[in-house]
């Protein structure tokens, strides 16, 4: 069964934007990716850089 959409943005955001707040405390990006569950610095990278780009976005409207 499928999540409704609202729920699956919600969870997707809060996700990006842990990984951005983790990567803005200090921490290695190989660090982001390990306490957000052991996934890739790459992937890490990526998730922040969602949430930086939805904050941007938010700033500029």
């Amino acid at each position: 069964m499928a999540q409704p959409r609202g729920e699956y943005l919600a969870e997707t955001h809060g996700r990006q934007d842990e990984a951005l707040r983790l990567r803005e405390s200090g921490m290695k990006w190989r660090e982001v990716g390990d306490a957000l569950g052991g996934i890739t610095d790459s992937a890490a990278y990526q998730l922040a850089a969602k949430a930086r780009a939805r904050r941007d976005q938010a700033v500029d409207a």
